[in-house]
């Protein structure tokens, strides 16, 4: 269950839930304060949220304000008594240029380390043609719309060189039709073949029955890395390029040309 989906469910214990765009200069706390606001913010936590279970708490830029990175992976913030939760990005503002966005830089720091430790045999892969000039990991759900749509550039992007990593993100949960035909995807001899056919929505051979897929693994690293929707692209450097883009596009964003260069005039 998501920290969204545990709010809702608590809604009658008054629990505040909001967005906020803040500023501040932070004080930090001395290593004895700091455990102190640690034990009252998980405490009150596991009193009101029993669900969301905390795994760190760290101070934020700004002041009174903390960090609370929970076992799912989704980050919020609580005020110093742990009295009040806010979901959320925390923005710095910088006059006379654009604002901070404290936590996708956090993640983005944190997204290096988590793509680094994936194993390539647990994804889907469609390699780039020749040489290599970036990778793109993508979470999917293949009655995802877009997600079809996005597979449907994937001959471009190998074309010009990118490979794409797809992870399974059934958006629907583990128990839903959707995971059953990724199961059948992961599952599958030639698992690209089979990717496609999901996409098209073509019928898939059933897996067998001691099939183990990395499914529930992908879907934590989601909820770690942000994602909140498919397809959910990043690059190797944590950088979340978006959701469905054109080849192009996303070759653009990855520093790779996609125009054909025109030969030198005569002489």
């Amino acid at each position: 269950m998501s920290f969204l989906q545990t709010v809702a469910s608590a809604g009658r214990k008054g629990v505040l839930l909001c967005s906020v765009m803040l500023v501040s200069n932070a004080v930090m706390a001395d290593s004895a304060d700091m455990e102190k606001i640690k034990s009252r913010i998980t405490s009150n936590m596991q009193v009101s949220l029993p669900n969301a279970k905390v795994s760190a708490i760290n101070e934020t830029p700004m002041e009174g304000v903390y960090q609370v990175e929970l076992t799912s992976g989704e980050l919020v913030y609580s005020d110093a008594k742990g009295g009040f939760i806010i979901s959320g990005d925390l923005y710095e503002l910088n006059p006379g240029a654009q604002p901070i966005n404290y936590t996708e830089n956090w993640r983005g720091k944190q997204r290096i380390d988590l793509l680094a430790k994936l194993d390539v045999k647990d994804m889907v892969v469609f390699p780039a043609e020749g040489e290599s000039k970036g990778v793109v990991y993508a979470f999917t759900d293949v009655d995802c719309g877009y997600c079809q749509k996005f597979h449907s550039e994937i001959p471009v992007l190998n074309s010009l060189g990118v490979e794409v990593r797809y992870l399974a993100w059934p958006r629907a949960g583990l128990k839903s039709p959707t995971a059953d035909k990724m199961r059948s995807v992961w599952c599958a001899d030639d698992k690209k073949m089979a990717m496609t056919k999901a996409k098209r929505r073509l019928a898939l051979e059933a897996p067998a029955a001691d099939c183990e897929t990395p499914m529930e693994e992908h879907l934590m690293l989601g909820h770690k890395m942000g994602v909140r929707g498919t397809p959910a692209l990043f690059l190797a450097d944590g950088t979340q390029a978006g959701g469905y883009l054109k080849a192009t596009d996303l070759a653009a964003k990855m520093g790779i040309a996609t125009a054909v260069p025109m030969p030198p005039l005569a002489p």
